[in-house]
């Protein structure tokens, strides 16, 4: 990198050369600067005959790249009024070329030359030669989420759960880890449907919350963590409490301005429809449409922000309320058919935005436990699903099952056929199939694998968690599905579990297809198994067929 270079009000420079994919930084603050460039040769500029071509006048932080902005790489700076500084970069990395591409001119006009960083050594920012820093944006696949109830329900807390906190707000310190994710959760559907492509750092959604509430808070409970994407849900509550779309308007516009200075990526969801609440009521219905446009047309003029339509995902086009079943019974929040129909949307969106990463990575041959025990290993033998040597456990289950695992009847009555099925997406391994043509009241029916205790496996006081991936086809009449890792003692009786979705409400399964994956806990006192759990569960006239791919129990610490 050159050393930035002042130059007088007025002065010009001579003619210096900027390579290919090299860049020009200039900082004229309140001055301007003029940049030409020339399509002739060097002897032309020596011998004075160039013809210079004014690129355009710049003032505050500019950066120009070469062969994009400028025909030839020939240029000179004139300081237009004031004075002037400037240096050149060199050839840029990928990744900073991507991160400067990922603002427009106005953004990207505190470009400097340094990183600037935290305590920690991690680059928090690009520093200008004056030493003006605007953030660059996180490369790592993160995501927080915030919002009012309709977050918040879907996570189960260590202390109070802040689905019915009361004012003053929490601060950051407030949220406690999270133990489970409900299955009435819109995150833990978006999380599951989207493939685990994206690491949950926090659920900060707080139960009455309005737009207002997120403005004050943002800050210390999503942005201080430096998510890649923020997923922001805020609104419902101002609408029925009778605030002005102005007002909502002006808030939003501050909210998402605050994610997109920080650096990261906003994800704007329109508000859920509502029949009780909003429909039946003239002037709220209005309002909300209102806001809803608004905040599509925001992601539509803005960069670095993408809008997701949550409410077209369960919109029922004949009220323009809410599909049936889709909400509690309160008429406000979702169970789990809401929060899927709205997961399984964004899945499918959130594909097109972020590549799929490889969260599952046993080895398809891999019937052994971890050697060494070391962290992140997989635990669970047989993780793809191939052989044919399982077991079939219970009345009414029958079929192939692959090596390691068991067919078995949770509970009730059930008739269930397991079955092989080969994969065609070019993954190694086998998906696991299981087709339930008949319940009997209130059932279960389940995939498992137990895993021991001992040496080069896991111990008490291990961090774990469990993923495993799965398709549910269409009709479905199932009333969960879900994923377990379940502690037994010595006795095979249960101490505890980490859920993937844990049961919250009754509701009905939605066809489709993600990634389940646990909190990550810390196994318990006494624990002699880990037991791996796919349970599918119905009542009289279930039918159904689902299949599980890529398993795993993963050592994480």
């Amino acid at each position: 990198m050159q050393p930035a270079i002042t130059l007088a009000s007025g002065s010009t420079t001579d003619p210096f050369f900027v390579q290919p994919d090299g860049w020009v930084i200039i900082e004229a603050g309140s001055a301007s600067a003029t940049l030409q460039y020339t399509t002739g040769t060097p002897a032309d500029i020596t011998n004075g005959a160039a013809t210079w071509i004014t690129a355009g006048t710049y003032t505050g932080f500019t950066a120009i790249r070469a062969d994009e902005e400028l025909s030839d790489t020939w240029v000179k700076l004139t300081a237009a009024s004031g004075s002037i500084t400037y240096h050149v970069e060199g050839e840029l990395s990928k990744q900073d070329r991507l991160t400067i591409r990922g603002y427009k001119k106005s953004g990207i006009n505190n470009f400097g030359a340094t990183y600037a960083t935290d305590s920690s050594g991690n680059v928090t920012g690009l520093v200008g030669p004056t030493g003006g820093v605007i953030p660059i944006q996180y490369p790592a696949n993160t995501i927080s989420f915030i919002g009012d109830s309709m977050m918040s329900r879907g996570v189960s807390l260590a202390a109070t759960d802040y689905s019915s906190m009361v004012l003053p707000l929490p601060t950051s310190t407030s949220f406690p880890t999270v133990t489970q994710h409900l299955d009435r959760g819109i995150h833990t559907w978006c999380m599951i449907a989207a493939g685990q492509r994206l690491k949950l750092i926090r659920n900060a959604g707080v139960g009455g919350n309005r737009t207002q509430h997120v403005l004050a808070r943002i800050d210390a409970d999503v942005l201080a963590a430096k998510p890649r994407y923020v997923a922001c849900m805020i609104g419902y509550n101002n609408v029925v409490g009778d605030d002005t779309y102005a007002q909502i308007a002006s808030d939003l516009t501050e909210i998402y301005a605050k994610i997109r200075a920080a650096g990261s990526r906003l994800i704007a969801f329109t508000i859920l429809p509502n029949a009780t609440f909003i429909n039946a009521n003239a002037a709220r219905k209005a309002v909300y449409n209102q806001v809803n446009l608004f905040i599509k047309q925001y992601c539509q003029q803005n960069d670095g922000c993408y809008c997701f339509d949550a409410a077209e995902a369960i919109l029922d086009v004949t009220t323009g309320g809410e599909q049936t079943g889709s909400y509690y019974t309160d008429n406000i929040h979702p169970v789990m058919k809401g929060a899927m129909l709205v997961g399984n949307a964004f899945g499918s969106q959130i594909a097109s935005i972020v590549p799929n990463s490889a969260i599952l990575l046993g080895n398809p041959l891999d019937t052994s436990a971890v050697s060494g025990g070391w962290s992140g290993g997989n635990m669970l033998p047989g993780g793809r699903m191939v052989g044919t040597g399982g077991a079939n456990t219970g009345v009414g289950m029958s079929g192939v099952v692959a090596t390691n695992w068991t067919h078995q009847l949770e509970f009730g009555t059930a008739t269930s056929v397991a079955s092989k099925v080969a994969r065609a997406d070019g993954v190694q391994g086998e998906w696991q199939q299981v087709a339930i043509s008949s319940m009997t009241g209130s059932s279960a029916v389940r995939l498992q694998k137990s895993v021991a205790a001992g040496a080069g496996v896991f111990a008490v006081g291990d961090v774990i968690e469990a993923i495993a991936e799965f398709q549910i086809d269409a009709p479905t009449s199932l009333t969960a599905f879900q994923l377990t890792a379940e502690f037994l003692n010595s006795g095979f009786g249960t101490i505890s579990a980490a859920y993937a979705n844990q049961l919250s409400d009754a509701s009905t399964v939605q066809a489709g297809s993600g990634v389940f994956k646990t909190a990550q806990v810390t196994v318990p006192a006494l624990t002699a198994y880990i037991v791996f759990k796919v349970i599918a569960t119905g009542n009289t006239g279930t039918v159904a067929t689902f299949r599980v791919g890529r398993c795993e129990l993963r050592k994480v610490a």
